[in-house]
């Protein structure tokens, strides 16, 4: 048997974010305020050549507040230059996540990739990271020498060497991409040739 109550039935009162565990947009943006300065600390540290406090300060900041992807690409940075590859890769991959404009973290994980000899994969994140800013120049750097050992260059990469030399102001860049053009112009000419070549005997037969 069911029983009902009688009497006026009162309203529940709202449950306030903090006691659902959830945190205030006051409590968000304190956090992120610390955990800016904790990135101004490291960055401070780092240029003093404290390597090791520096990463220190960057996990501090992310620990702070998890979605600073300056924190994150920063950390990848130092943990890419003592050798943890793996942690410096997922670094770079969560500041890309958390940056998808970003070209940065994607360069670094080319960088990271070049650094081991697998060019394939640098060329692969290099790419990615000038779909985000086709006029990055640290990337369109990256590409010239990448390519420089795969032999692999196509129609792209001889755009993106004119792209590069009219942002360019190192001497040595603009010397040295001037020299992949002219190389890598004849060799996209040469694969367009025997492509044509190949063709051409294909429909023959």
């Amino acid at each position: 048997m069911v029983l009902f109550s009688g009497g006026c039935k009162s309203t529940p009162r709202a449950t306030t974010p903090a006691e659902l565990g959830a945190e205030t947009p006051e409590q968000i943006q304190a956090q992120l305020a610390r955990a800016t300065k904790l990135v101004r600390q490291a960055e401070r540290t780092e240029l003093a050549g404290q390597q090791t406090k520096a990463i220190e300060q960057y996990r501090a900041a992310i620990a702070e507040y998890r979605e600073l992807p300056v924190a994150w690409n920063n950390v990848g940075r130092l943990l890419m230059e003592r050798g943890e590859n793996l942690q410096a890769a997922d670094a770079f991959k969560t500041a890309s996540e958390l940056s998808p404009t970003d070209p940065r973290p994607l360069h670094n994980l080319g960088t990271l990739w070049e650094s081991l000899g697998y060019y394939d994969d640098a060329a692969r994140w290099y790419d990615e990271a000038l779909k985000r800013d086709e006029n990055y120049l640290p990337a369109l750097r990256r590409v010239v020498v990448v390519e420089e050992v795969r032999n692999k260059p196509t129609a792209r990469t001889l755009e993106r060497i004119r792209t590069a030399l009219l942002l360019e102001r190192d001497p040595f860049w603009i010397d040295r991409m001037r020299r992949a053009s002219m190389r890598f112009d004849q060799m996209v000419k040469d694969a367009a040739r025997d492509s044509g070549s190949m063709a051409g005997e294909s429909v023959s037969q």
